[in-house]
């Protein structure tokens, strides 16, 4: 599956983003802070 994230470079965005991406999904994001 594919998810895509908002706000990826923040704590809680990003833990999610790794332990989806650990599960063998594919993840992208974006963060307007970056």
């Amino acid at each position: 599956m594919k998810y895509y994230f908002l706000g990826i470079a923040g704590t809680a965005m990003a833990s999610l983003a790794v332990l989806m991406k650990q599960k063998g999904h594919e993840v992208w994001g974006s963060d307007q802070g970056i």
